[in-house]
């Protein structure tokens, strides 16, 4: 978490995305760094980015409880793409 939080104070572009499209987030979501999760959250990173599965970053988070917090805490607009 202290080398994530040097870089993103380097101004690194935590929504780029490798070959399937994953960002930052769908990483820390499938490694379960929940920690790593929350601070790129909190400094704005997308959850709304969809990878090359159409899959949301959140959609990796192992914990279903905290999957359906963080989707109403942080991303509601990920509840309402789901619902159309």
């Amino acid at each position: 978490l202290k080398s994530a939080n040097w870089l993103l104070s380097k101004g690194c572009d935590f929504d780029a995305t490798d070959l399937l499209g994953q960002t930052a987030l769908h990483l820390a979501a499938q490694l379960d760094q929940i920690e790593l999760f929350l601070a790129l959250k909190a400094r704005g990173a997308t959850a709304t980015a969809l990878d090359a599965y159409g899959r949301f970053p959140t959609d990796y988070l192992k914990d279903q409880k905290l999957k359906t917090a963080i989707n109403k805490e942080f991303s509601p607009e990920i509840l309402e793409m789901r619902d159309n």
